[in-house]
């Protein structure tokens, strides 16, 4: 600042001396400039800073000493200098009697601080006149001024609607992007109510549940109808939010983030469609497999059982080769079947695990001597690692898991050798599968548990079946709860594990019992509406040395009944809609009340609502093509139950002892 201004004066209207005014007795008022909150300064008609506060040296970091040498001027920030002599001219010549402004001051250290000065002129004779110069350090408020500034034009910037809210719900502040949102000028929106964005069927809503929780402090955050300028409604994403008074705490606005959930809600419908259009596939997919699988099942069923009943009356080597083959090929298209089946009850929800504590060791001797002989007839070694060690886990399922990483194993490695065991790690055990085989590429491993995916088979050789054999592993180790892990390097081999927590108790070995064989000359019902298949059974039941009643629904068999069967082996789905079940329920009715007869359904339907119903007809459930060691296990097994049950019944009742008469 540059000023001409009068000497101090005394109150005798002579000029002040530099003793007098250091003097307190002198000045009363020395004391009041002295401790003032606020820098002030005396300053000469020539510019020279007389007498400086203590406020204005903390201010600049200069002393008193070194202020008698400066002058505003040299300590106003260049870009500040020309305004503030203006107003000092203005001053001088009396055009006005102070003036306030806010500059930039340059510290001793070179860095400058805003500052607001306030100058003004002590009455008196042009000659006799000094100003009085006063200023505040006003750099923390600039600072938040310019914070303030830079979050508005970040606000005014966003493409996300704001609005800021006073407890009255009146809007004092919009940016620009909420304007645009409801085709009104921002501008206009201030001191209007925030209710004007909704329509009135959403004002419940607004008052009952929104405008309350951020009163209380709450935050809000959800999806209401809201309306722009011209009547169009839309879904509003709304987050809302509140500030509080520093000190009480208390709400003092409100604010609000705004999208138009439009765009996101027609995508979130699209992918919903999208889902159940891929579920509708899916239950297609699984009804056509499951009208296939039985469709083949049937013939499948027939060959089965007359190339059984064929190998039996054979005796020329050549035809008993041949007859090997029709066996074998028989047994393979049974395979690919039944992992069509395999999928299909686990779609069904008809596998349910039976968990239970066991000991390895069996089953691990089981698939030894199952892939054993495939791997040698392919060329490579299978080592077995056996182990007694006892885990918790259903021992059918996780024995088919077993198989099916070991049969993926067999078909895919060409040379070298697979390693079968299993380790402790923690409180589990892990069953591995290493191979020596073609590997699979990095972008695969993410698509091999997928239903009829394979790699490696590119012709769709089906002797390396459908590609459903690691998504029923998938699936049951799921359902089971066990982690499946895959490493894998291509073109030189595989690790498959599968990780089953340990038994959590000590086990016993059992005893061997042995297993006999059922008495020859057994009653036994078929029941087929396919002739083929009906002569397949019939054939096969009488080569087992029972007496077959063959029939093509229960009127027939009814027909040729002439005592009470042992058994009764029943196709479920006849026709007219009956099923085996029903045919079951007639024929105990024509024998009388209270008979049971044990029975053996066969199906070869894979469709879930159908494997439902057979299941609840509360008969063993047999999966077509059935071979024929299955089959006379079956039979075999509900034979001799009927017999134990039978000799139970026989056995006489121990007489009721009495008490003595005394």
């Amino acid at each position: 600042m540059t000023l001409v201004a009068a000497e101090p004066r005394c109150t005798d209207d002579r000029p002040m001396s530099q003793s007098e005014y250091d003097c307190p007795s002198e000045n009363p008022f020395r004391a009041l400039f002295e401790h003032a909150a606020v820098g002030m300064a005396l300053v000469t008609p020539h510019q020279t800073i007389i007498h400086i506060n203590r406020a204005l040296t903390a201010s600049f970091g200069f002393t008193g000493e070194e202020f008698i040498h400066l002058n505003f001027a040299d300590l106003t920030h260049p870009d500040d200098r020309d305004g503030d002599r203006e107003e000092a001219r203005r001053l001088v010549r009396r055009e006005i009697d102070s003036y306030t402004r806010e500059n930039r001051y340059r510290r001793k250290d070179g860095s400058y601080f805003w500052g607001r000065i306030t100058a003004s002129v002590v009455p008196g004779d042009s000659s006799q006149r000094f100003a009085v110069v006063m200023i505040e350090d006003i750099d923390e408020r600039k600072r938040a001024d310019a914070n303030l500034s830079l979050f508005r034009k970040l606000v005014d910037a966003a493409q996300e609607a704001v609005v800021i809210l006073t407890p009255d719900s009146r809007i004092v502040y919009a940016n620009p992007a909420c304007g645009q949102l409801f085709g009104i000028p921002a501008e206009q929106l201030a001191e209007s109510d925030f209710h004007r964005f909704f329509p009135s069927e959403t004002w419940p809503t607004v008052d009952e549940t929104i405008l309350p929780a951020l009163w209380r402090g709450e935050e809000f955050s959800g999806i209401v109808d809201a309306v722009d300028s011209s009547g169009h409604r839309f879904p509003l994403l709304q987050r809302a939010g509140v500030v509080r008074e520093q000190t009480s705490g208390a709400v003092k606005f409100a604010f609000a983030f705004m999208d138009d959930h439009s765009p996101r809600q027609a995508f979130e419908d699209q992918l919903y469609d999208a889902m159940d259009a891929a579920e509708e596939a899916n239950i297609a997919k699984t009804r056509f497999l499951a009208a296939a699988s039985h469709d083949l099942r049937q013939p499948m069923q027939a060959l089965a059982m007359f190339a059984a009943v064929l190998a039996g009356r054979t005796t020329d080597p050549g035809q008993s080769v041949l007859v090997a083959r029709i066996q074998d090929s028989v047994a393979a298209l049974e395979s690919l079947l039944n992992g069509l089946l395999d999928v299909s009850k686990l779609e069904a929800g008809l596998v349910v695990p039976q968990e239970a504590d066991f000991c390895v060791g069996a089953l691990m001797n089981r698939l030894a001597g199952e892939f054993t002989p495939l791997a040698e007839a392919e060329g490579i070694r299978l080592s077995v690692i056996p182990s007694q060690i006892a885990v918790h886990s259903d021992p059918a399922l996780l024995e088919r898991i077993l198989r099916n990483l070991l049969g993926n194993a067999v078909r895919y490695t060409h040379q070298g050798r697979i390693v079968f065991g299993c380790r402790r790690v923690a409180s589990q055990i892990r069953f591995e599968v290493w191979d020596t085989g073609i590997g699979i590429p990095a972008t695969e491993l993410k698509n091999i548990f997928r239903e009829f995916h394979q790699v490696g088979n590119p012709h769709r050789d089906r002797r390396q079946g459908l590609g459903l054999g690691l998504a029923i592993v998938e699936r049951l180790a799921r359902l089971l709860g066990h982690r499946i892990d895959v490493h894998s390097v291509e073109g030189r081999g595989s690790t498959f594990a599968v990780a089953v927590p340990r038994a959590t108790e000590t086990l016993r070995r059992p005893n061997q019992l042995p297993l006999g064989l059922s008495a020859r000359g057994a009653s036994v019902v078929v029941i087929d509406d396919e002739r083929d298949v009906l002569e397949g059974l019939a054939l096969m039941l009488d080569a087992w040395g029972h007496v077959v009643i063959p029939g093509t629904d229960a009127t027939e068999v009814i027909a040729r009944l002439t005592r009470t069967p042992d058994l009764i082996v029943a196709d479920y789905r006849l026709r007219n809609g009956d099923t085996g079940g029903q045919a079951i329920e007639r024929i105990e009715r024509h024998l009388g009340a209270g008979i049971r007869i044990p029975a053996i359904i066969l199906t070869g339907d894979t469709a879930p609502e159908r494997l439902r119903q057979a299941r609840l007809s509360g008969h063993r459930l047999l999966h077509k093509p059935v071979q024929p060691d299955a089959l006379r296990a079956a039979v075999d097994d509900a034979l001799a139950s009927r017999r134990r049950r039978n000799r139970q019944s026989r056995e006489p009742i121990p007489p009721t002892r009495t008490a003595k008469r005394a």
